[in-house]
């Protein structure tokens, strides 16, 4: 299993959770996680394909990252291997404010990606029409 497919399993049951996960000298966080550390700390986005957004950092920044989410009460899991996983979960949990947050600063992007998602899954019938009418 690749690093976004687990993050993806772990979402399911963590949705409301920033999960960070290491990968060599690096950590990386996808989607929604990599647009709050985006806007907390300026990470560059990097698109991996059409539908998956990544950030990563040195894991020297890992306890920056730490204060910072911890100073906004986002509720986050670090994985550095499966023996360390570090998860901190706040009551007053504001991850779904930082997600409406960066939702409404991203939206134009999610929604091209939502309609290029759309898209892929027509007919050519449909997209010859479509084309047509640009």
């Amino acid at each position: 299993m690749n690093q976004y497919s687990f993050v993806k399993y772990l979402k399911k049951e963590k949705s409301n959770v920033c999960i960070i996960i290491k990968s060599g000298i690096f950590y990386h966080s996808f989607d929604y996680d990599a647009l709050i550390l985006n806007h907390l700390f300026n990470f560059k986005i990097v698109n991996v394909n059409d539908n998956v957004k990544r950030i990563g950092f040195p894991i020297s920044n890992i306890e920056k990252v730490k204060n910072i989410l911890d100073d906004n009460y986002i509720s986050y899991m670090i994985i550095d291997n499966m023996d360390n996983i570090i998860d901190k979960i706040y009551d007053d949990n504001k991850y779904y404010d930082f997600k409406k947050i960066v939702e409404e600063k991203y939206k134009k992007d999610i929604r091209i990606n939502n309609i290029i998602s759309k898209i892929k899954e027509l007919d050519n019938n449909i997209l010859d029409k479509i084309e047509e009418m640009l």
